[in-house]
């Protein structure tokens, strides 16, 4: 059977231990969702100091720094005024997504507020959440507004499709 996005979603057979009783096997929805689960904790492993903690809304792990970084982006060669977008991995302990939380330079057309869209990253298709914001830059106090926002979200399922939608 194929679902609406052209992923094809098959049942396996029956798989048995060695003494012939069932052993229970994982859908492809659950599949992808461990390998995602997965892949989180494999980049996380990377440098957990960068795994940022949110009561409430899960582990952040940022791609990009945030213009509080003040150390980490003079290590770089950077500027807090450089931190116009900050992308990353949210994992909200069911699953991970994919957050992108940008300023209006960033944002083209549109205007603030919290997008959505289903997307295959590589490793199955994952929720992915852009948030405009209306700060001149990324800073830790933004994303955490910012997580908030997208945890709600995640927590009421929204039905997702291949194009970006508005959801606030």
């Amino acid at each position: 059977m194929t679902c609406g996005h052209g992923v094809s979603e098959y049942r396996a057979a029956p798989v048995c231990s060695a003494a012939g009783d069932p052993v229970t096997t994982h859908s492809g929805a659950e599949r992808r969702r461990n390998a995602r689960l997965a892949d989180f904790d494999r980049r996380a492993s990377w440098n957990p100091q960068w795994v940022r903690k949110y009561a409430g809304v899960g582990r952040f792990l940022p791609v990009h720094p945030m213009s509080d970084e003040v150390e980490l982006l003079a290590s770089i060669g950077s500027t807090p005024a450089a931190c116009v977008a900050v992308d990353g991995y949210l994992h909200t302990g069911r699953d991970v997504h994919f957050i992108q939380i940008q300023t209006p330079p960033c944002a083209g057309e549109r205007a603030a507020g919290v997008y959505a869209r289903l997307r295959d990253d590589g490793v199955g298709y994952r929720d992915n959440y852009v948030v405009v914001v209306d700060d001149p830059t990324v800073s830790s106090a933004v994303v955490e507004r910012a997580l908030v926002l997208v945890r709600r979200l995640v927590d009421e399922k929204p039905v997702l499709g291949s194009n970006l939608q508005r959801l606030l």
